[in-house]
């Protein structure tokens, strides 16, 4: 190592070749071992780089695909929020109106209950259409008046 700092010129000492810098380094010839275990790690860095460069795109495809999944989240969440408003406001308007009704019945019952009171004539049943009903007096005596029946009940009894 110090042999390379020497040649680098890194290490004390004058310099004062033209032809020498600081910092460049003198190529020395590599052994065709050392030459396969450096073109072996740039072609394993290269393929590292390849797929870095492949996952990130994956990455970015895929947060661009989450962020599109969670607008439509938002949009599907605002649709159910606004069917579940509407739905109170249906079942408020649906217990309204089911009061309205229960009020109305029990107004109708009780015209009904006061017709059947002031006109009790109303409930009495219409002859068919087209007979005319004749007064009491012109109709024929199927039975024979009786008067009210006596009825006898067992001695200790009603």
């Amino acid at each position: 190592m110090t042999d390379v700092m020497q040649r680098n010129g890194a290490v004390g000492g004058d310099n004062r070749e033209g032809k020498r810098k600081l910092g460049v380094v003198e190529q020395m010839p590599l052994s065709e071992r050392s030459q396969q275990v450096v073109e072996a790690g740039l072609a394993e860095y290269q393929r590292i780089r390849d797929e870095s460069t492949r996952l990130a795109e994956e990455l970015s495809r895929a947060e661009s695909r989450l962020h599109m999944l969670e607008v439509e989240i938002n949009i599907r969440d605002r649709e159910v929020s606004d069917l579940r408003n509407r739905c109170a406001e249906l079942e408020q308007i649906v217990d309204r109106k089911t009061g309205d009704y229960a009020v109305l019945e029990t107004m109708l019952y009780n015209v009904k209950v006061q017709l059947d009171t002031f006109m009790p004539a109303r409930n009495a049943p219409v002859p068919p259409h087209g007979l005319v009903s004749r007064p009491a007096r012109e109709r024929p005596a199927l039975l024979p008046e009786k008067g009210p029946k006596e009825v006898a009940f067992p001695a200790g009894g009603e």
